[in-house]
This record gives structure tokens, sequence and C-alpha cells, in this order.
């Protein structure tokens, strides 16, 4: 199989566990007169604030600085120049916030 195969494979994998997981844990509590559409929205949204705050606490960077940097990324499809990854990490290094594994 090639790599972009198992690429698409591993990316509609998550798409399918995240559905699972909103189907459980949401659907349940939401009324029958509810958008679903709206309720979907609304999941995945928690869902990206809940993943870079992970990455904001395990990598010890600024939220507001890693918000821009991903929307950035999201409206160009291009990746991230590099002195605005620089910045995040000199950043995080000023203010002390990078985690000991990093600096180890």
């Amino acid at each position: 199989m090639s790599s972009s195969k198992l690429s698409l494979l591993a990316h509609l994998t998550h798409q399918k566990e995240l559905i699972e997981r909103l189907i459980s844990q949401h659907f349940p509590d939401i009324p029958l007169s509810a958008d679903v559409g709206e309720e979907f929205d609304s999941y995945w949204q928690a869902r990206k604030q809940e993943v870079i705050t992970n990455l904001n606490k395990g990598e010890g960077l600024q939220q507001i600085g890693l918000e821009k940097v991903i929307g950035r990324y999201l409206f160009t499809k291009k990746a991230p120049m590099s002195d605005d990854v620089r910045k995040l990490w000199r950043s995080a290094l000023h203010c002390g916030n990078v985690v000991a594994s990093r600096t180890a």
C-alpha cells in the first residue's frame, strides 16, 4: 500500500473515531430539536481547542502565538515560516516555559 493510501486510511480512521466519540458522548444529551450540524461544529471547535491547549502545555508555547501560526497555516495551506516557529520557541525560552525534556 502506498504512503498516500496509508495516510488517507489513518486520516479516515481518526475521523471515524471522532464521530464515534461525538455520538457516544454528546448525542445522548442533544435535544431532539437541536441542529446536528451545529452540534458537530461546536464539538469540533472544542476538540481543536483541546489539542492546541495540550500542545501549548506539553511544549511550553504561548497559546496566542501558536493559534496565529496554526490559523495562518489553515488559511494559506502553506507550512509555517521557520521565523514564526523560532519566535514561538524564543518566546517560550524567554518566559522559561519550555518543558524540561526539551531543554535537556
